[in-house]
């Protein structure tokens, strides 16, 4: 499995899985309280942490994504291990000869903003450096008081997903943000990728009519020595 450390004390191991027989599989995590440490997508699916096992439909001719994210401090322990169960197999660690990697390309230099987000989830306040407030989903009203946050409402990839962002509030404000953490002593740095603002609103004033003082908008901040 590919390993890939996180700057917020976070290791992830991804892989693919083939089954050798066509039918229903349970997955496990056993070790150090994985339930409380670990966290399995298995084709994109969320295993249930308190139960800590995932039950899925796999077919023998299919690859499926596997991503196991755990705290640094668990696997320095190397106390959690991934294993699987099915009609035709008992429970055991899942063997080298089903899994198959794919080779991801380095570069040192480049940060993925969407590095680590889950597929087709809400996101998370407080995961990978993301700060979102209010942190809880709002979905009183879909024309006056909406605020949500969901990946892969506009895209399919599992590998990096988007992000979607539905927010009208009444005169509120909202905010969504990631610290990227410390990259060194860059001399310069430059900012790519797809932003989109189709659908979204100015904030709702009183009675319901558009406040054009309101607005959407993002803000990169470039902080050297605590400054801006």
């Amino acid at each position: 499995m590919i390993k890939k450390s996180h700057a917020f004390g976070l290791v992830t191991y991804t892989s693919f899985a083939a089954p050798l027989y066509s039918e229903k599989y349970r997955f496990f995590l056993k070790g150090n309280n994985p339930a409380a440490n670990c966290r399995l997508w298995i084709d994109g699916q969320l295993m249930d942490a308190n139960k800590n096992l995932l039950e899925i439909d796999l077919d023998n001719i299919k690859r499926y994504s596997i991503k196991l994210e755990c705290a640094g401090s668990a696997i320095q322990k190397n106390a959690v291990q991934l294993y699987w169960k099915s009609a035709n197999r008992s429970v055991q660690p899942i063997p080298d000869d089903r899994l198959y990697n794919l080779s991801e390309p380095f570069d040192p230099t480049t940060i993925q903003l969407m590095d680590g987000l889950p597929f087709n989830s809400p996101l998370e306040d407080g995961r990978y450096g993301w700060k979102r407030n209010p942190v809880a989903e709002d979905n009183t009203d879909k024309y006056t008081q909406m605020w949500n946050i969901h990946t892969n409402v506009k895209s399919y990839r599992k590998v990096i997903p988007d992000i979607y962002v539905n927010y009208r509030q009444q005169n509120k404000t909202a905010f969504l943000s990631r610290n990227l953490g410390t990259a060194g002593n860059l001399p310069l740095w430059t900012l790519s990728g797809i932003l989109n603002f189709t659908i979204n609103c100015v904030n709702v004033g009183a009675g319901n009519s558009v406040d054009e003082k309101n607005a959407v908008f993002l803000r990169v901040l470039d902080w050297i020595k605590n400054k801006r």
